[in-house]
């Protein structure tokens, strides 16, 4: 199994994730500009307020440019895209601009689905440093908080990259 990171966050996740699923072999970039391994498994990690409705694009062309389409791909994505959070929650998360946040949020993830390829985007809300009571939630299910912790989450998205649990899901994962 080939793994591969696309990692735009500003924090530790993706280190922490690789360190998870060491011993395998984890290749990692900051952004789609070289030739996608055969039959990897693709994890994007955008930051939360970049213009992931922009980043997307980048994604879509090095799959299409690929030699080979990936086996699957999970995206970090923004909790409250599938109304799992309310308006208050969303602008505590994301400041006034919430909605601008949500709506390119759930454009990126349209345009993975758009692939027709097997893939799982996890609703995160904000990472934190210590683990938290988290909880996973399905589509339509509110977040159990606003919290998950840099570890649980590295934890789950090892889960989510080297199984076929979740595939062609949308998956939350918060607590207090």
């Amino acid at each position: 199994m080939v793994l591969e990171i696309v990692n735009q966050h500003q924090d530790e996740l993706a280190h922490a994730l690789a360190k998870t699923l060491q011993p395998r072999a984890v290749g990692m970039q900051p952004t789609f500009d070289s030739q996608l391994p055969p039959a990897a498994t693709l994890c994007w990690l955008p930051a939360t307020l970049a213009p992931v409705d922009e980043l997307v694009d980048g994604l879509v062309r090095y799959v299409d440019h690929s030699d080979q389409a990936p086996a699957k791909i999970i995206a970090l994505t923004a909790a409250g895209i599938c109304d799992d959070l309310t308006d208050d929650q969303a602008k505590q998360l994301y400041g006034n601009n919430f909605q601008d946040v949500l709506y390119a949020h759930q454009y990126a993830i349209k345009m993975i689905d758009e692939l027709e390829l097997p893939y799982t985007a996890v609703r995160v809300p904000k990472i934190v440093g210590d683990d938290v009571s988290a909880e996973v939630t399905t589509e339509g299910q509110p977040l159990a908080g606003l919290r998950v912790g840099q570890g649980q989450l590295a934890s789950f998205l090892a889960t989510v990259m080297t199984t076929d649990r979740y595939l062609n899901q949308s998956i939350g994962i918060g607590g207090k």
